[in-house]
């Protein structure tokens, strides 16, 4: 089988694009430990710049949370645009089914999100929103819904 994609979140934003992206990815190795610290524990920055193409970050999950870590790559990054892409390739996050994900996102300057991923089985695994999927896309909704509350609740931050 092949890849899949999903549209994990598509909706419109409370929080300006500017602020939004910068929390969830330009700022995200200090931003998710600040909004979810039950959930995020700590960064580490293992390649490169933070916002460069090719840079390489691990994320550490909290005592008592059903995860880990996980390592992604930025494989596109525009600030400009609100954009980004990147691939989730290692971690407990992955299961047993799941090869990589590539994450792709995008905030209009109308406040409309909208993150899609791509996830790719291990070998000839068909995978469906009932396997590891749905636990990948219901902590990305989570974690949105984590950062616009935290942004709502402190409108000085990346003002």
């Amino acid at each position: 089988m092949g890849e899949v994609s999903f549209t994990v979140v598509e909706r419109k934003s409370a929080v300006s694009p500017a602020r939004l992206f910068k929390g969830m990815w330009f700022d995200n190795h200090n931003f998710y430990t600040l909004a979810m610290p039950h959930y995020i524990k700590s960064f580490e920055l293992l390649k490169g710049d933070l916002h460069s193409i090719g840079c390489v970050k691990q994320f550490n999950f909290a005592q008592g949370t059903p995860h880990k870590y996980f390592k992604s790559e930025n494989l596109d990054f525009d600030v400009e645009k609100c954009y980004v892409k990147y691939k989730v390739f290692e971690g407990d996050v992955l299961g047993d089914n799941i090869d990589y994900i590539v994450y792709e996102a995008k905030i209009e300057p109308t406040g409309q999100f909208k993150m899609v991923g791509q996830f790719y089985p291990k070998g000839d695994v068909e995978l469906t929103t009932d396997d590891e999927v749905n636990c990948n896309l219901r902590g990305l909704v989570k974690a949105l819904d984590a950062a616009e509350k935290y942004l709502l609740d402190h409108p000085e931050l990346y003002a």
